[in-house]
């Protein structure tokens, strides 16, 4: 089993200005943790063997500010929807994506990363999308 680690995370503090919005909304709603991991997967894990030890996702996840606790949270939640595939190897967890993960990935990539647009239906499709502000911050 191939596996990747991270050799040293930089601090909170050192991504803070470039990322403190992103790191703002992962706190406030947990459910974008669980975003943010199954990004990391396909975009940096997947490519280079698809398996990473728990330690060193919590380490990554924490250099970020997100704790180490979300994380495992996250990750036994990813694992009982099917998500990801958990490996133990004596007292480590290497977790991978699930085959149905793998595959919804790569769905979502090519709708994301397709650089041919398919070909016009002659319909139209409307997306009206928040500020991202809430209704009192908009008041």
């Amino acid at each position: 089993m191939k596996s990747i680690s991270l050799a040293a995370a930089e601090p909170a503090a050192a991504l803070a200005g470039p990322l403190r919005h992103v790191i703002d909304r992962l706190h406030a709603e947990p459910s974008r943790t669980w975003s943010l991991i199954v990004t990391v997967f396909g975009d940096a894990i997947l490519p280079r063997g698809g398996s990473v030890w728990l330690g060193t996702l919590i380490r990554f996840c924490e250099a970020i500010g997100v704790g180490g606790g979300v994380v495992r949270t996250a990750m036994s939640r990813l694992a009982a929807d099917g998500w990801v595939d958990r490996n133990r190897v004596g007292r480590n967890s290497f977790y991978r994506l699930s085959p149905r993960g793998e595959v919804t990935f790569r769905e979502a990539a090519g709708r994301i990363y397709d650089p041919h647009p398919p070909d016009w239906s002659g319909e139209f499709e409307l997306l009206l999308a928040g500020n991202g502000l809430s209704e009192t911050e908009r008041a």
